[in-house]
């Protein structure tokens, strides 16, 4: 416990050691997975935090937040390292690339950004007509993935933030995405209350898999992509 207001968003560090979380209160907190114990607290957000990973090698966290940026924070010291602030409405969904270079962001104003750690220099990724939800980045790092409240998916090209694909099929929004770990697939999950399995080569939607009662709102491949 730490937060005072609703927790949005938790995820584990590279090495398993710790635990991240964001939250309705402004701030992210690091904690020690061994004893549950709060390690640091992650201040400066003027609203509340909707999504936070960590980066590659665990040195750093990236958080996206209503008050529409997204803040880079040194795990060290806990100091913010950079604020990335071109969006123009709320960020939803954050995340680095494999190598650590760059950071993803997804908005309510429709668009993602491609941003480079070093010089803060950001690629627009224009092409929804909705918000975007998720986003993420293929295990080669050369494609972004994003899930929009337009019913689509998006496949781009991370040399140059142009649409590489668009994968349509669900018939409401689409919450999240993932890709599996070699990156041939793609896994979505929606509103329409289905997750849909596609090809990452041609766009094909390979299976509807249907079940859930009510809105499906996250996915994940399994480690071995089985």
């Amino acid at each position: 416990r730490g937060h005072t207001l609703a927790v949005s968003c938790c995820c584990f560090s590279p090495d398993g050691e710790r635990a991240l979380s964001a939250s309705g209160d402004h701030t992210i907190k690091l904690w020690r997975i061994a004893d549950g114990g709060l390690k640091r607290t992650f201040e400066g957000h003027r609203s509340g935090v909707f999504h936070c990973s960590f980066s590659p090698d665990g040195e750093r966290v990236l958080s996206a937040s209503n008050d529409q940026t997204l803040k880079l924070w040194r795990i060290a010291d806990g100091s913010m390292e950079k604020s990335f602030d071109l969006h123009t409405d709320l960020c939803t969904c954050c995340c680095f690339s494999p190598d650590g270079s760059r950071v993803l962001s997804a908005s309510f104003d429709k668009t993602l950004r491609l941003w480079s750690v070093a010089s803060g220099a950001a690629t627009s990724l224009v092409g929804h007509s909705s918000f975007v939800l998720w986003c993420c980045f293929s295990p080669d790092g050369a494609r972004c993935l994003s899930a929009s409240s337009d019913h689509t998916l998006k496949l781009w090209r991370a040399e140059d933030g142009t649409v590489e694909r668009t994968l349509q099929g669900h018939t409401d929004r689409v919450s999240c995405c993932c890709f599996s770990p070699e990156g041939g697939l793609v896994l979505s999950a929606s509103r329409d209350r289905t997750l849909r399995l596609w090809s990452s080569t041609d766009g094909a939607l390979l299976a509807v898999l249907a079940g859930h009662a009510d809105d499906v709102t996250r996915c994940c491949a399994s480690p071995d992509g089985t």
